[in-house]
């Protein structure tokens, strides 16, 4: 059983990387909410965070987009559900030490974009 917690890390890292990135949506003028209701960012959004850094205008390298794209699976699939309701092939999840470097400068840039626009809206 403790194997298949190995993937709660990246899931919650995609989590949190979802957040940095709606909240650089919001500091540029939009809305996640109104009426107390949830707006997506984009018609069925999914939790697709190379889908989402582009709607936010996030520009991605090769290599931050295909870990990225990897990420949004483990936390919409393996990450969230360790036993699968239908059979499916797990070796096409794959996480490691690159992969949380890449994600690790992405998410540096992500604060620093976040920190600009906090900044902008403070001298204004």
């Amino acid at each position: 059983m403790e194997l298949y917690t190995v993937w709660t890390t990246p899931m919650l890292l995609a989590f949190g990387v979802e957040c940095l990135i709606k909240a650089i949506w919001v500091k540029q003028g939009h809305i996640l909410a109104r009426d107390g209701k949830y707006v997506p960012m984009c018609k069925n959004e999914c939790h697709d965070l190379v889908r989402l850094c582009g709607v936010a205008g996030i520009a991605l390298n090769p290599t931050e987009r295909e870990a990225l794209g990897r990420i949004s699976r483990i936390a919409h699939s393996i990450g969230r559900y360790p036993v699968s309701r239908s059979a499916e092939n797990r070796s096409q999840y794959t996480w490691g030490t690159n992969d949380d470097r890449t994600i690790e400068a992405l998410i540096a840039r992500l604060k620093a974009e976040l920190r600009k626009h906090v900044t902008r809206i403070q001298r204004q």
